[in-house]
């Protein structure tokens, strides 16, 4: 096995790796683009709608309707910024528990991969790997757990040895047991 290669989460690069996403921001993230989109729509439609009400008398339910438009958008955007804030929540919370900044070592090998924190070591063969997916500035790989290997908590050679590693054990494998025979 090669290694030790040495792993330091700290709470703050276990968030910001979140952040660089804009899964954070209520104004940032995805989630939230349509309802963004359809409140910023409301907001114009619903004053002419008002407007008109006000200029022609025999229209007066306009002011009705563009109330009720405007009401919409308000509870869309607020129950779409309340999902972020989840999400938010939940990230903050898993990132106290896991970024205490203490080492973890992982070694490499041929048959799979060794991970050695404080509490415990894991073991896990690279045939048991579901899914890997290597990305400029982290690792993503799935066994029986979601595991994510960040560049900013290590050094850049450690990280380009495990990109290196899984694109060899796991990602060719995988592509050479997916043609048809």
């Amino acid at each position: 096995m090669q290694g030790p290669l040495e792993i330091i989460n700290t709470r703050n690069n276990l968030i910001a790796f979140y952040a660089d996403r804009g899964l954070l921001s209520p104004f940032r993230s995805r989630a939230t683009l349509p309802y963004r989109k359809a409140f910023l729509w409301s907001i114009p439609t619903a004053a002419s709608l008002i407007g008109a009400s006000f200029v022609w008398q025999s229209v007066a339910w306009f002011f009705m309707l563009g109330a009720v438009m405007l009401l919409g958008g308000v509870l869309a955007m607020l129950y779409a910024i309340g999902h972020v804030l989840n999400t938010r929540r939940i990230v903050y919370r898993w990132a106290a528990q896991h970024g205490d900044g203490k080492p973890i070592q992982l070694w490499l090998g041929h048959e799979g991969y060794r991970l050695v924190d404080s509490d415990s070591e894991r073991l896990v063969r690279w045939s048991a790997v579901q899914r890997a997916n290597i990305e400029q500035d982290h690792v993503f790989i799935v066994v029986d757990v979601e595991r994510i290997f960040l560049r900013r908590s290590m050094r850049d050679a450690d990280f380009q040895l495990l990109c290196e590693t899984v694109r060899e054990h796991v990602l060719q494998e995988k592509d050479e047991s997916d043609e048809p025979q």
